[in-house]
């Protein structure tokens, strides 16, 4: 495997990993749940190399609101005044379901607002998301920004066995207070 094997395989599956989560995030009744992924660069060509953003989708109607900023041309100049094209691919209650609306830069950020139309209790699955520039090349797509978790906290050790007796003691004591206090609080005292 090259180098880029890696990055390869994981855009492959991103639709798969954005699926999984979108299946266990997303139901839109008005319950408040709602799909939220970063706008991550689709290649390392000048005009998407710098590319951030967010898509979010939720609301009882599928309310989509994207935001994206660092667009360049291809010569690495933000755009300025040029239409994006956003492409959401979805599955509503088991059906495939398509929607694009435009996105409009400038100065190389741009923000956009609209609603899918989705019913209360539609069951929503989002596929893909897809950002198009210039000459209909996929510039940015919902993903993942990897970041390193910080390190779990050692394990708590049990005290050493010279120590035993008295934790059990101190142990036994809280609980005889929880019990009196239990018992207080059935008898209404």
């Amino acid at each position: 495997m090259h180098a880029g094997g890696a990055a390869c395989d994981i855009r492959r599956s991103m639709p798969r990993v954005l699926a999984w989560l979108a299946c266990a995030a997303l139901t839109v009744p008005g319950v408040g749940r709602a799909f939220t992924a970063d706008l991550v660069p689709a290649s390392p060509r000048p005009e998407a190399a710098e590319i951030t953003g967010r898509v979010t989708i939720g609301g009882a109607d599928g309310t989509v609101h994207v935001s994206i900023q660092n667009v360049n041309d291809a010569a690495g100049d933000p755009l300025d005044s040029t239409a994006l094209l956003v492409q959401v691919k979805m599955r509503v209650n088991g059906a495939r379901r398509r929607f694009a609306f435009s996105l409009l830069v400038d100065g190389g950020d741009g923000e956009t607002q609209t609603t899918l139309g989705l019913a209360p209790g539609d069951r929503v699955i989002v596929q893909d998301v897809r950002v198009r520039g210039l000459g209909h090349r996929t510039i940015a797509e919902a993903g993942i920004l990897a970041a390193a978790e910080p390190p779990s906290p050692p394990p708590t050790l049990p005290p050493p066995p010279d120590q035993c007796p008295a934790a059990l003691a101190a142990c036994q004591s809280d609980l005889d207070d929880c019990n009196v206090e239990l018992d207080d609080c059935q008898l209404g005292n």
